[in-house]
């Protein structure tokens, strides 16, 4: 099998991804059986992608869900929040390397993550950001609605920049938040 080749872009992030480190929070999977197990936020340095140092990192959401907990942990894990100026704007170029869907007018992300990350792209793209979805709560039990001083559309494409996929329950809900503004969702990214 071929590695695929990387544009300069994607090579200048993929090496920014391993090198910069920035304060995150990992979960950790605490307790010696499935009964006792629980999920705890640990502080630590992490590159934007990382790797766990013991078997008990990396759970994600999916780990919060019902029957959740026992399931393998990850390996690694990809941490797009507070990414400096550098990250951010080399993610945003590397995301305009890729077709624009027909009929995009506007972007929006998936907060919080996603919202820096759609702003980089509107940077070097040009395409307008506007902010269409507010979190309400955190964890398994947040929601995605319509944000309360976003403009109403007129059936204009929208396109959702978010910073990963695991289950895609979060870009369906903000799939359905945008359509009550009356926007046309084209696109995830």
């Amino acid at each position: 099998m071929t590695q695929p080749e990387f544009t300069p872009t994607q090579a200048r992030l993929a090496n920014l991804c391993i090198t910069t480190k920035t304060l995150g929070k990992v979960t950790r999977r605490e307790g010696n059986t499935p009964k006792t197990y629980h999920l705890v936020e640990v502080p630590r340095q992490l590159g934007v992608v990382d790797f766990a140092t013991d078997d008990h990192e990396f759970a994600l959401n999916l780990h919060r869900q019902p029957g959740g907990i026992t399931k393998p942990l990850s390996p690694f894990y990809c941490n797009f929040r507070n990414l400096g100026s550098e990250v951010l704007e080399t993610v945003g170029l590397v995301l305009a390397e890729l077709p624009k869907p027909e009929g995009v007018k506007f972007c929006t992300g998936i907060p919080k993550a996603g919202n820096a990350i759609a702003e980089a792209y509107s940077r070097v793209t040009g395409l307008p950001y506007r902010e269409l979805i507010t979190k309400l709560g955190e964890g398994p039990e947040a929601k995605l609605v319509p944000h309360p001083e976003a403009i109403m559309g007129e059936g204009e494409g929208v396109l959702i920049l978010d910073d990963l996929i695991t289950g895609a329950h979060a870009k369906f809900a903000a799939g359905k938040a945008i359509t009550e503004l009356s926007y046309d969702v084209v696109g995830f990214v």
